[in-house]
């Protein structure tokens, strides 16, 4: 869904892919297990975590072959890919991704907040994760997709690192944020307990639990 917003330059189909984005779970997944000493959920998190951004980005790289042949038509970069690869945008970046952590922390030990508003705030590592793989598919094999239009290899290749980067940006800002969310409610609550003893503080979980398993 990213992708084809991406190479359409249609947002509607951009902002749809973070509500299905599935990088969010194994990230609270570390976070929290940091925060309560878990090692078993922490090494989840991140081997889960890892296995869906290389997916994800080899899924957007498949897609950059599948529209490759159409970007003339399509007038790549678009706009929707060309702005996720802009290295100023690292620092908007990196607000987004905290205010996106603290959100859907907050969102797992409360009850009376709503996770989807965190999770579609947070959820934005996805479009560039996918643009990362489009682009660079393009800047490999585009020219021979292209017999007669000259392609701008330079010019995808910085925008599919200056997408990683963002990703990375995302990732980084969103664990720390929410490991420091749940480490200030750990310390509320009176003592630092385990994830078993910590159980009953923590409203949702059982779909942390299961949001890291997707």
């Amino acid at each position: 869904v990213a992708g084809i917003g991406l190479a359409t330059d249609d947002r509607t189909y951009v902002v749809a892919s973070m509500l299905m984005s599935p990088l969010m779970g194994p990230l609270l997944a570390c976070s929290f297990g940091l925060a309560v000493h878990d090692h078993d959920l922490f090494v989840i998190g991140v081997r889960n975590e890892t296995i869906a951004l290389i997916g994800t980005i080899l899924l957007g790289f498949v897609l950059g072959i599948i529209f490759g042949p159409f970007a003339k038509d399509l007038y790549w970069p678009t706009q929707e890919m060309a702005i996720r690869g802009v290295f100023a945008e690292l620092l908007f970046g990196a607000i987004v991704a905290i205010c996106g952590g603290i959100a859907v922390a907050i969102s797992e030990t409360n009850r009376l907040v709503n996770s989807i508003v965190g999770i579609a705030i947070a959820a934005a590592l996805l479009p560039p994760a996918v643009n990362t793989g489009l682009c660079l598919a393009y800047a490999n094999v585009g020219s021979q997709l292209h017999i007669d239009h000259e392609v701008d290899t330079q010019l995808f290749n910085d925008i599919a690192m200056g997408s990683f980067s963002l990703v990375l940006v995302n990732v980084f800002f969103i664990y720390t944020s929410a490991w420091i969310v749940f480490n200030i409610i750990l310390v509320y609550s009176g003592n630092r307990r385990t994830r078993k003893q910590t159980t009953a503080s923590f409203a949702n979980k059982d779909e942390l639990g299961q949001a890291t398993r997707m």
